[in-house]
């Protein structure tokens, strides 16, 4: 649920907020698997992207689901999500606002979605 959540909540804001992101030009001179793997990023997603970020919540939120699993598979889940925020930033397919509040969505729909425990009678 809070998955379709955010999906839904970013598509509404993607719609009445659109936030343009003017990437930096690709050297074509540049080489590796990396320079090819950003230039089909480039070249496959819009430059009007999503306010909150979506992938990001996802990320978010799915780390947040970990916690009942074990500590290790939850730190995890955990630094994958910054990572996947991070580079968002760093590749310019978001700005920082966009991920914050992607974060933010993220635990808002978490803890909104969480199945609540009666205390044992």
């Amino acid at each position: 649920l809070g998955a379709v959540l955010i999906v839904v909540l970013s598509s509404v804001l993607w719609v009445a907020l659109p936030v343009r992101v003017d990437r930096p030009a690709i050297d074509p001179a540049a080489a590796g698997f990396g320079a090819w793997l950003l230039r089909g990023v480039y070249g496959f997603d819009p430059t009007t992207n999503c306010f909150p970020s979506a992938h990001c919540a996802i990320a978010v939120y799915a780390a947040i689901g970990l916690r009942f699993s074990s500590r290790g598979l939850f730190g995890w889940g955990i630094v994958t999500a910054v990572l996947v925020c991070i580079s968002t930033v760093l590749t310019h397919q978001h700005y920082v606002a966009d991920v914050l509040s992607g974060a933010v969505l993220a635990m808002l729909c978490a803890y909104g979605t969480a199945v609540r425990r009666r205390p044992p009678h």
